[in-house]
């Protein structure tokens, strides 16, 4: 665990980690980490105090669940490369396969994916936001909006938004996405550079590309530390960077 300096804090999750294969991490609203573990086919919550796990998801439409991400209103979307689908999952219904509330299939080759809220018209006069949810499937990043809903009502409210194409968007893998509490998309590439996106996700504002003495040659996931600044893995120079992007 860092702080917003990169700061060392400690380690966490570790009761959620076995195997090696818990690759997908994530925050909630509480304060509570979710660990995505692939090869146990679960998603763990995690009490952070005592770094005990308090519950998981689990569903028998899971093959190698290994990325999360917690929506708006609690949802936890799981990522899963084995089934090439994205889980609409809520935390509070106990019975296993219940809890998968929709999935929207595929994206085979899912690589990353990061939740939001957009307050479009609709949502406005429903005084609920819809939910972003921005997938990338190689060097594509698709958008899709989700409603309010649970079952099929949940399906039905989700549609693809647009795809993020262009001659400024990078033509090389997503390592890794994040939207920062201005709505902006954050997209590292395995070129080593972060693309930045407006609200409503759809023009292209900017690319971080890090000088050589700071490039990124691996870059894996990225975070918004907030007030303009981001934080990407760098695998191969195992360090956590810093940037300014706006």
């Amino acid at each position: 665990v860092l702080d917003s300096t990169l700061r060392w804090l400690g380690d966490l999750g570790r009761s959620a980690c076995t195997g090696q294969s818990a690759t997908g991490l994530a925050v909630d609203a509480g304060g509570r980490l979710w660990v995505a573990n692939w090869r146990q086919r679960r998603v763990f919550e995690v009490e952070p105090v005592e770094d005990r796990i308090s519950s998981s998801l689990q569903s028998a439409a899971f093959r190698e669940p290994g990325l999360v991400a917690v929506g708006p209103r609690g949802h936890v979307i799981v990522g899963d490369a084995g089934a090439g689908a994205v889980f609409v999952c809520d935390p509070t219904l106990t019975e296993a396969d219940g809890a998968l509330l929709a999935r929207i299939d595929g994206l085979s080759g899912l690589t990353a994916l990061a939740v939001g809220c957009h307050d479009s018209a609709a949502s406005a006069v429903q005084r609920e936001p819809q939910m972003l949810l921005c997938c990338a499937v190689g060097a594509k990043l698709l958008v899709y909006e989700i409603g309010a809903g649970q079952g099929s009502e949940a399906e039905s409210a989700i549609g693809i938004r647009h795809s993020l194409t262009g001659s400024a968007c990078g033509s090389s893998a997503v390592t890794g996405l994040a939207l920062d509490s201005d709505g902006r998309l954050l997209a590292s590439r395995a070129t080593g550079d972060v693309e930045v996106h407006s609200r409503p996700l759809g023009e292209f504002l900017c690319r971080v590309v890090p000088e050589e003495a700071e490039k990124l040659r691996r870059p894996g996931g990225v975070a918004s530390l907030g007030q303009g600044w981001l934080a990407v893995v760098d695998a191969q120079g195992h360090a956590v960077k810093k940037f300014r992007y706006v």
